[in-house]
């Protein structure tokens, strides 16, 4: 179910379906890139879209653009609706 979810995230991310605001994409990444459970990749020339979660196994930079999604440890939320 999570591997179904994540390539159904990445899919969406990629199509810019459930597309949060900039504002939303933004105060995710700085929470993200500050929090402990961040991996980030070694790749040089795909770095900031290979990054992942080490609590759910997701890419940052796919997780952070879908208005549904929320942190696994609840430091966000998902966009509210209508913004």
């Amino acid at each position: 179910m999570d591997v179904l979810h994540g390539i159904y995230g990445l899919v969406q991310s990629s199509l810019g379906l459930k597309a949060a605001s900039n504002e939303t994409i933004i105060h995710r990444q700085k929470i993200c890139n500050m929090c402990n459970k961040l991996t980030e990749s070694k790749s040089k020339k795909f770095k900031k879209y290979l990054h992942r979660c080490s609590v759910c196994g997701c890419f940052l930079y796919a997780k952070i653009t879908i208005k549904t999604e929320k942190c696994p440890i609840d430091k966000w939320k998902p966009e509210p609706k209508g913004k």
